[in-house]
Order: C-alpha cells, then sequence, then structure tokens
C-alpha cells in the first residue's frame, strides 16, 4: 500500500509538473517571433526601388506602432510590412542604429552607409516585436523600440517582458529607448473634465464639494521630471548597456500642439534636450499654422519628426515620401504622396 502511494503521488506530481511545462512552452510560444513571410512587389514598385537615387543625408526616420490583424490607423499588417522592408532592400536602403543618429545629429564624425534610414517602434509592444524581428534578421536590419517602462508590468499582454527587452538589446538588432515613465496616459485638466497629455498639461486635483484646481507649474514640472527620471532607471536597471540616446514623445504633444499652460513646451523640450541627444515628435507633414511653438520643417534643429507608417502606407507611397524626403524638395509637393486619403493609399495586395 505504501509502495502504491508514492506511485500514485509520483504519478500526479509529474502530471501537475507536465501541465505546467507545457503550459509555460505554450505561453512562450505565444510571445515568441513569428516567421518572415515571402512577399513580392508590383513592377512597378520593383522599378521605383531598384532606381531610387543614392543619397548620405538626411536620414529619413520610420515611426511605427503595432504590426498584426488589429484594424487601427497606426497597426500595419505583417504582409504589409514585410513589403515595405523589401522594397528597402531592394532599393538599397541600409538601416542605422540609434546611437549613429544619435552621433549624426550631434554633428560628431560618423561613418554613414549608403541609403542611410532609422527605423522606430512606439509603446514596446509584443505584437510589433513578434511582426519584425524575422523580418529585420532576414535583411541584416536594426530598430529602435520605445518603452514605456510601467507598462511592463501593468500590460503584460500587450508589453514585452524585461527580460525580452534584454534579449532584444542584446541581439543587435534592437535598440531600447524610453517612451515614458509612466505618464503615456491623459489626465483631467480641468473642471469640466477634460482631458489632456499628461507632459503637455498641468493637472487638474479634484477638492471638496466638486471644487478643486489645477496642479502649480513648479508640481508639473516636478512630476514630468520625475517620471521621466524614473523611467530611465527603470531601463537601466533591466536593460544591459543600456544608454539614453532618444526620447519619442507619448502623443506627438509635449505642448506644442494643445497645452493650458503656454510655459510647457519650451520648458519640457528644453528639459529633454539634457537628457537625450535625439528627441521624437510625430510626422512633420501633420504640422499646424496655431501652433508658434511647434518647430517646423522636416528636419528642424533639435528635433527629428518620422514618416508614420500606417496601413495604407504601400510601397508606392513609401518611395514617393522617401523621394521627397531624401530629394529635399519643397514639402507642399510631399503632401500629394498621401492623396487622396489623409495617410496614404491602400495596401496593395495584387500583383502585375
Amino acid at each position: 500500500m505504501l509502495l502504491v502511494g508514492v506511485i500514485g503521488w509520483g504519478v500526479l506530481v509529474g502530471s501537475v509538473a507536465g501541465v505546467l511545462i507545457h503550459r509555460d512552452q505554450a505561453a512562450a510560444a505565444a510571445r515568441a517571433p513569428l516567421p518572415a513571410l515571402h512577399v513580392r512587389l508590383l513592377r512597378r514598385d520593383v522599378w521605383a526601388y531598384r532606381h531610387f537615387p543614392a543619397y548620405r543625408t538626411p536620414i529619413p526616420v520610420l515611426g511605427y506602432h503595432g504590426i498584426g490583424s488589429q484594424r487601427n490607423y497606426l497597426t500595419v499588417t505583417r504582409k504589409l510590412f514585410s513589403q515595405q522592408m523589401a522594397a528597402l532592400h531592394l532599393g538599397g536602403f541600409h538601416t542605422i542604429s540609434i546611437a549613429t543618429y544619435a552621433r549624426y545629429l550631434e554633428g560628431k564624425a560618423v561613418k554613414l552607409p549608403s541609403r542611410p534610414i532609422l527605423l522606430t517602434f512606439d509603446d514596446g509592444r509584443i505584437d510589433s516585436y513578434r511582426g519584425a524581428d524575422r523580418v529585420l534578421a532576414r535583411y541584416h536590419y536594426q530598430a529602435t523600440m520605445f518603452v514605456v517602462a510601467a507598462w511592463v508590468s501593468e500590460h503584460p499582454g500587450f508589453a514585452l517582458h524585461w527580460d525580452e527587452l534584454a534579449a532584444m538589446q542584446g541581439s543587435g538588432r534592437w535598440s531600447i529607448q524610453e517612451h515614458a515613465g509612466r505618464e503615456h496616459t491623459r489626465y483631467r485638466t480641468d473642471a469640466k473634465g477634460d482631458l489632456g497629455e499628461a507632459y503637455a498639461y498641468r493637472r487638474w486635483i479634484p477638492g471638496s464639494n466638486g471644487g478643486g484646481q489645477r496642479e502649480s507649474f513648479a508640481a508639473y514640472k516636478r512630476r514630468v521630471t520625475g517620471d521621466i527620471a524614473w523611467g530611465e532607471a527603470q531601463l537601466r536597471a533591466h536593460i544591459p548597456g543600456y544608454h539614453p540616446y532618444a526620447f519619442a514623445v507619448p502623443y506627438s504633444n509635449y505642448g506644442q500642439r494643445r497645452t493650458n499652460d503656454p510655459r510647457i513646451p519650451r520648458f519640457f523640450l528644453a528639459m529633454l534636450h539634457r537628457h537625450f541627444p535625439v528627441v521624437f515628435d510625430g510626422d512633420y507633414l501633420d504640422e499646424g499654422a496655431s501652433r508658434p511653438e511647434e518647430p517646423k520643417g522636416r528636419t528642424p534643429p533639435g528635433l527629428s519628426y518620422r514618416i508614420t507608417m500606417g496601413p495604407q502606407v504601400g510601397a508606392a507611397t513609401l518611395d514617393c515620401r522617401l523621394y521627397d524626403f531624401t530629394a529635399v524638395l519643397a514639402m507642399w509637393r510631399e503632401y500629394s504622396c498621401i492623396q487622396p486619403g489623409p495617410i496614404g493609399e491602400a495596401p496593395r495586395d495584387s500583383e502585375d
């Protein structure tokens, strides 16, 4: 009876261990990089990219968010991403690291490859890593992932884990940089309940009997500087070899677009430059004449803009924008690249 009991417990423990191992393996597989897709380009796109003019500067920057099947204006499909990378490879584009890009902007001596380009991804998303990593490996491309430090633990199904981020950094294909500490969010900004971006607005602090007041400008400065310092400390603690080369502003708003205090944009941008050689805003074609604090142009001093990569940016649209950017043509010409829709053409799945 004793022997039977021991064997029974052994079988039970072994079964439980097997279930746990299977569950862990399934969880790991659900977060592993997906295979690179084999894609073909239209003949006219093949011709355009094979004849893309040589250049060294200026350096275009592509800004991605998610890669997958979600239907929104910032997520591209795996097929479209593969087509975009295949087109860049065909055109002789060479990706550079964020460290090289920072040295270039600082005016330091740096050897740039022919047709240099920088690839960036925001939010530290697991779907971006899964959809992009094998494609980048196929073409020996590099990319930069901007991470919201708090999301690693707060949104584990959406964001990459620290060990995954550390492995990405160690692979040499990825550089991990800061997108925010905790403050990639919107707060209540007035008594009416209006919301505003955390870095661009002074928060509304509710009081008793329905009253309240905005946080002081001094309190705002402590909040945002503390948040960015906390995010940087998290990256230093978890990412071997991390160096603060760049910061991507959440929602592309540091007060230059909308704010409830005109002192914010100059303070926030200056503060970022004390910590990071490179500061990324949104898309340079998304400019507003009524934004006096917003630097204008494709490559204004002290700020880097990106080409937003959405689900409707096909190979022809990307070629058009890259050509106008690198040839430094008038910006009004580049707007025609994304006509008739606001963010470009529909992905072209058919072949000639």
